[in-house]
């Protein structure tokens, strides 16, 4: 008989892999990386050490179980988590928890090092860099040691402005120089052109031989009368390959490298004084200023770069402007009006809510941390070099001035909120419920790799905003709440597919050992009353899960006496024909309609009669009310089908048949005075008839499996799979959508033979195509539909392709032809292909996330 705890249970067993999963980080850390710096100078040794942290970091990003990894010194938290999945999952882990736990700990012994040898590095300064004096720490290691954080940023402005200055002035050289030729040529626009195709075209990033370089550069007007043979060939090879990077190496640009030239530009030299360093910038915007007058900008216009301190205040100011009207709006309702203090409360929530949603949409929220007044210096810093290097002024400075109204609204809303109400905590729902339980119960359930990771990042955000960003503490606070929520809901939600699984006995100590450790827990805190603690707040969650652990127990109690029961291989109702309205049966549909419910009856029959086990039935109820990735979907259709017409036209129809037929029986479940419960609480949040509609809540059109039709006895009615249980399906639809365009897919081959594609026009709906660039116009490839892509971010329009077609969006044909198409498109000038580069991987990576925060259906 058990008796004990189901940690207890494992106790013993765990202690034993545990102790060796540690000896064996120590020991090989020992072998691998001690052994081998013993001889080393410092330095040698950090650089070791760095190089060894990036592998272990590799492996980490792989491992599925980073709760193990992550949790790696806390025995008592991975003795929970290792016996919840050895009792819910039926597995042993063993040998997994040992690699994680191995891997947790190697990487903190690395760590350990690398943190107490930071007081070993000798400590470097701006007038150290002034001087000449190059850190070898500072200008090799990505990471900053042993610098102030002033002197950080003094150097980073020097060189930011070192470089912009040495561009500037050969850039407007340059283009002067240009102007005067183009004057005395008879047809200068194709002068221009030919300019712009050579620096397009010729300037690839596969050039690995400086002659070649050099020759190609020599075609340029700009080298007319520059010797290239000053130049050095490897150099100019290191920063070619730096300029076709996705950012600027400043590290590059140090008093030894341009100081020189900035002796020349207080001279006035007749001819470019830039060097391998600065060069290639120049010849991007010289390519920029060639583009313009391509499009339309007259040659003769004379050229200038922006002031940039100018630009910064107009931003800083416009958003100050807009936020004070805001701010006098908002003073007038709470101090200057008869309002009661609900209607002041509610509207300050709501403005609150908006500019504190406004702010988690925003990207990059680095911005508000230099919105702090010590941090002036690095913001003109920032904005400069955004602006100078981007070419897209304009975007930096909407993007700023948003910012800062973004910033002065919430300090605002929150200061006349403590001040009018004289409270202290804003939330819209009134629940000051901790979050710090969130992290306790989730660690209690069963945990997999992206919960984890939402939770971890959850975390990391929440301390990094609220000790660097300059925003109130109620905004930090109230999405810290808002997230642990949902992660707290997702938790459950993925538990209770667990427990539907789980062995009965094996469940059964689950939920006893987490129900005692609860009710263990309540008691603790319940102690604490007397010194007048209130635990209100706190019980929040662990009374969720609690009531959650006891409904499942409840279960097992109540159906204990059940000795025998008969097991469907595959549920199949034999359904009632529902009665189709006379409307219905009268328009032109009647056929297809009695032939789809005789089809359907006599199905359900033949399925009965043969007692044949069906898998899809089996797949398709594991897929009920989880959130499953579109490949794992995908895998699914193909296994079952080969990606076959025929095959898919089946699937279709029977997965479109269990779609129907568990949506009517959902439906069942539900009560007439729940449902009407459950739209009141809807009702309540103010919205229109017409809204609703808009939402979905209600509708005037029915389904009869694929049929739309209007019932005159319910020309209204509330759809209750969206009041009730709007995920439980969607994983099943999502199939079906993936179904669909396979099919489609198959339909568009049968005509690419006789249809040549030229357009977007020819392989995607209008929807698509309206999708896809307004993902553009969100990513600032393009602006009011035209690409603003300079020449070394041309590569962003390959990554977004890629991610558009993993997504099903595009179809797949090749890469270069969609790259081609959208090119086309937003007026994009593409004469090579565009290569696999650093800024498509992460133009694809942003790509993914803006899909997944706005998916097209």
């Amino acid at each position: 008989m058990f008796n004990k705890p189901i940690n207890n249970v494992l106790k013993a067993h765990f202690n034993g892999i545990y102790e060796q999963a540690k000896e064996k980080a120590k020991t090989d850390y020992n072998l691998n990386v001690l052994s081998q710096i013993k001889d080393l100078e410092h330095f040698e040794a950090l650089k070791f050490h760095l190089e060894e942290q990036e592998r272990i970091k590799a492996l980490i990003g792989i491992d599925e179980h980073p709760y193990y990894i992550k949790n790696h010194s806390t025995e008592n938290w991975l003795l929970t988590q290792f016996a919840s999945r050895y009792f819910l999952l039926d597995v042993d882990e063993s040998e997994a928890f040992m690699n994680s736990v191995y891997l947790g700990e190697y990487q903190s012994l690395l760590f350990t090092y690398i943190h107490d040898s930071e007081d070993k590095i000798p400590k470097y300064s701006f007038n150290q860099f002034l001087n000449g004096k190059i850190c070898k720490y500072y200008f090799s290691f990505e990471k900053t040691y042993s610098i102030e954080r002033k002197d950080y940023y003094d150097i980073l402005e020097w060189q930011s402005n070192s470089l912009i200055d040495i561009v500037t002035r050969d850039t407007i050289f340059v283009i002067q120089n240009y102007q005067k030729f183009l004057e005395k040529i008879e047809n200068p626009l194709e002068f221009i052109k030919n300019q712009f195709n050579i620096i397009e075209d010729e300037l690839t990033s596969d050039i690995v031989k400086a002659d070649e370089l050099k020759i190609i550069l020599s075609k340029l007007f700009l080298f007319k009368d520059f010797k290239l043979s000053q130049f050095s060939d490897d150099l100019l090879l290191d920063n070619y390959k730096i300029f076709h990077g996705s950012k600027v190496d400043f590290k590059k640009i140090t008093p030894a490298s341009v100081g020189n030239i900035l002796d020349d530009l207080q001279q006035n030299i007749d001819g470019v004084i830039g060097n391998e360093y600065t060069i290639f910038y120049t010849i991007e915007n010289l390519a920029f200023w060639l583009e313009d007058v391509i499009n339309g900008k007259s040659f003769k216009t004379t050229f200038s770069f922006p002031v940039w301190h100018k630009v910064l205040q107009e931003a800083i100011d416009r958003g100050k402007e807009q936020a004070e009207e805001i701010e006098q709006e908002l003073s007038d309702f709470a101090y200057h009006s008869q309002r009661t203090k609900e209607e002041i409360k509610k509207l300050l929530i709501d403005r609150f809510e908006e500019y504190r949603h406004a702010f988690n949409k925003f990207e990059p929220k680095e911005v508000f941390a230099l919105l702090k007044d010590d941090n002036r210096t690095a913001l003109f810093s920032s904005f400069k070099v955004n602006c100078f290097f981007n070419n897209d002024a304009q975007k930096y400075k909407d993007d700023l001035t948003e910012a800062v109204k973004i910033n002065e609204v919430l300090w605002d809303v929150t200061s006349i909120y403590i001040d009018v109400l004289d409270e202290r905590h804003i939330n819209k729902n009134g629940d000051s419920s901790s979050s710090v339980n969130v992290m306790y119960l989730l660690h209690q359930m069963i945990l997999d790799k992206e919960i984890y990771n939402e939770l971890e990042g959850s975390m990391d955000d929440f301390m990094q905003h609220i000790h660097s960003l300059s925003l109130p503490f109620p905004v930090h606070i109230e999405n810290q709440r808002e997230q642990f929520a949902r992660l707290f809901n997702k938790g459950i939600s993925r538990l209770q597919q667990v427990l539907d699984d789980a062995e009965p006995s094996n469940k059964i100590l689950y939920l006893q050992s987490r129900i005692k450790e609860l009710k263990q827990r309540e008691f603790k805190l319940s102690q604490y009353k007397d010194l007048g603690y209130s635990d209100k707040d706190e019980r929040k969650y662990p009374k969720l899960l609690r009531e959650f652990l006891d409904i499942e127990a409840d279960f097992i109690k109540e159906t204990s006496v059940i000795s025998d029961a008969v097991i469907i291989e595959k549920f199949q109702p034999k359904l009632n024909v529902p009665v189709i309205p006379k409307q219905l049966v009268e328009t032109t549909k009647e056929v297809r309609l009695s032939n789809i419910i005789d089809k359907m009856q006599a199905d359900v029959d033949l399925r009965n009669q043969r007692k044949i086990k069906d898998s899809l039935s089996k797949i398709l109820d594991n897929l009920r009310g989880q959130l499953i990735s579109s490949l794992q979907l995908y895998k699914i259709v193909k296994d079952n089908t080969d990606l076959e017409k025929d095959a898919l036209e089946y699937l279709k129809e029977d997965v479109g048949w269990y779609l129907f037929s568990m949506k009517m029986a959902q439906d069942s479940f539900y009560t007439q005075e729940q449902v009407e419960r459950a739209f009141s609480k809807i009702e309540d949040k103010g919205y229109s008839e017409e809204k609703l509609f808009e939402l979905g809540y209600l509708k005037n059109k029915k389904m009869f499996f694929d049929v739309e039709y209007e019932d005159p006895e319910e020309p209204v009615y509330i759809d209750k799979e969206k009041l009730l249980y709007p995920n439980e399906f969607t994983s099943i639809k999502d199939l079906l959508e993936i179904i669909n365009k396979e099919l489609s897919k198959i339909g568009l081959k049968t005509t690419t033979s006789v249809k040549k594609v030229n357009s977007l026009n020819d392989i995607i709906d209008a929807d698509k195509q309206e999708y896809i660039l307004k993902l553009l116009e969100e990513l600032s490839i393009t602006k009011n539909g035209k690409s603003i892509l300079s020449l070394r971010k041309k590569g962003a329009l390959r990554g977004v392709v890629e991610a558009l077609r993993e997504d099903n969006i595009l179809p797949h044909l090749g890469i270069d032809k969609l790259c081609k198409l959208i090119a086309d498109n937003i007026e994009l000038e593409l004469k090579s292909k565009l290569d696999f580069s650093d800024t498509s991987q992460k133009f694809q990576k942003d790509a993914k996330q803006y899909i997944k925060d706005n998916p097209l259906h």
